[in-house]
């Protein structure tokens, strides 16, 4: 539910091949587990494409607003920043957004 912390929540972590199914979610507790896929898509359409088959129980890093962040950083001055969303999970499908401006790595 959200709004709601987990109670004893646990993390899974699965790989960055990207061929993650529904089969692979089977063995998680949906109350209890926060599930992290790590990979980076850019594509919107790839992106939007992941939520449409998992459906609401998952969200995505929005990948096309970080490298808006970074192209606006890049360019300076001459970035409009009402361009900022455009393209982006944020703008097309807000629910499912975790925004990110930098990756750790």
């Amino acid at each position: 539910m959200l709004g709601r912390p987990l109670a004893n929540p646990k993390c899974s972590v699965l790989g960055n091949s990207g061929k993650i199914g529904k089969s692979d979610l089977n063995s998680i507790e949906p109350q209890t587990t926060i599930l992290i896929l790590l990979i980076m898509i850019s594509s919107l359409e790839d992106l939007t494409q992941y939520l449409e088959r998992f459906g609401q129980q998952f969200s995505v890093f929005d990948t096309p607003l970080h490298y808006n962040f970074k192209e606006a950083g890049e360019r300076g001055n001459s970035f409009d920043l009402r361009a900022i969303w455009d393209g982006t999970v944020v703008q097309n499908r807000p629910i499912d957004a975790v925004t990110l401006v930098d990756n750790h790595e």
